[in-house]
């Protein structure tokens, strides 16, 4: 998967999100694709960047900046809207943290509770 692939995604996603209306299930998952493939776009458009910096070659290392320009808008856009996302850090944290105290209670009783 190249980078312009990527931000054809998060394009196409603005697009649906734009024309939907908020609430909706479209809007919900296009919000949440966008959020989802910004970060490897990020970090893909910035390797490009660099490589073709270093190979002088200076107009695609200008369009991989301007994908992570463009894709950082649409985040900024959609970041506070309801996805998939939204109050998955503190689950998946809790759950996390259930695992490691079950373990630890259980390893410091030798397993007798």
């Amino acid at each position: 998967m190249t980078a312009s692939s990527v931000f054809l995604t998060i394009v196409g996603a603005g697009f649906i999100a734009n024309r939907t209306v908020s609430g909706t299930v479209r809007h919900y998952k296009a919000v949440t694709v966008i959020l989802t493939a910004f970060w490897p776009l990020v970090l893909l458009s910035s390797f490009c960047a660099a490589a073709h910096s270093l190979d002088r070659n200076l107009f695609s290392s200008f369009v991989s900046v301007t994908q992570i320009v463009m894709s950082w808008i649409e985040w900024n856009r959609y970041k506070d809207d309801d996805n998939w996302w939204k109050g998955r850090g503190k689950k998946l944290g809790r759950a996390i943290k259930g695992m490691f105290e079950g373990s630890a209670s259980t390893s410091l009783t030798g397993g007798v509770a």
